[in-house]
């Protein structure tokens, strides 16, 4: 009896439990961090006119270049409060690149290895697409390491007229350990087709890539909210605006359907799933 009454004294109480649970759930949710807002992102100072074209390694500050910039294959570059714009940015290991609130005109990359690429606090404003890292002449590659990182961003498409072919505000046609945190991306309407809506928001075709507290905003019209293929590409507290037919396109033939962790409605806070 006394050793019943003793185990009686230390059993945890279910009810205290389950209230603590949903309280550290529920802080949990109030701490998670939000993408920044157009005003955070992108120069802060005044720019100075310098001329684009090809630019050797170095360190870029307060430039407002007045072409594409075309970047060497080796090197180190880091642009800080710029605004510049790249032509297809093709494969070269031996250069890395960081762009730390800078504002684009969208981003294309091509063939893969891309080492090093990392951007902070920017806004991407893109025609088709605003960001797109690719191992396209590859296959469409999802093995092969591409480090990539995109951290408090704005990824955004603008309005276009009728599209005729693939627009979200990313897509990304093969790479493998690509990370995007606190990334809000955005689309604009019109519907590519006159009914169903823009492709989507993403489209992803990788493997092994984060998305962590990512937006994926409902500014315009689509029709499923997120294209993902490629193993274990993972949403982490992602919130999504919904898509005229769902949140994700549905895994058929031998599509790899994404991870969700903790995402949610934008609008509602109602769970998303695959």
């Amino acid at each position: 009896m006394a050793n019943g009454s003793r185990m009686n004294a230390i059993r945890p109480n279910r009810g205290v439990f389950w209230l603590l649970s949903l309280y550290l759930l529920a802080q949990a949710a109030l701490a998670a961090p939000a993408p920044p807002e157009r005003a955070q992102v992108g120069p802060r100072v005044a720019l100075t006119d310098r001329a684009g074209g090809k630019v050797p390694p170095g360190v870029y500050a307060a430039a407002r270049f007045g072409g594409p910039v075309e970047l060497e294959t080796t090197g180190r570059y880091e642009f800080t409060d710029c605004q510049v714009s790249f032509n297809t940015v093709w494969m070269a290991p031996a250069r890395t690149v960081l762009l730390d609130h800078c504002q684009t005109g969208g981003i294309y990359l091509a063939e893969g290895g891309q080492l090093g690429w990392t951007l902070r606090f920017c806004y991407m404003l893109g025609g088709n697409q605003g960001l797109r890292p690719s191992t396209g002449r590859d296959g469409w590659d999802v093995k092969t390491p591409t480090p990539f990182v995109v951290e408090d961003c704005i990824v955004e498409i603008s309005s276009l007229g009728t599209p005729t072919a693939h627009v979200e505000a990313m897509q990304t046609l093969g790479g493998n350990n690509l990370r995007f945190r606190r990334v809000r991306f955005i689309t604009h309407g019109p519907k590519t087709d006159g009914v169903t809506g823009q492709t989507a928001v993403i489209n992803v075709i990788a493997g092994h890539s984060l998305f962590e507290d990512c937006e994926f905003a409902e500014a315009g019209a689509y029709y499923y909210t997120v294209y993902c293929d490629g193993p274990e590409n993972v949403f982490v507290r992602c919130r999504f605006g919904r898509g005229a037919a769902s949140y994700l396109y549905p895994t058929t033939g031998t599509r790899i359907a994404p991870i969700l962790f903790d995402c949610t409605d934008l609008q509602t806070g109602a769970p998303v799933g695959p």
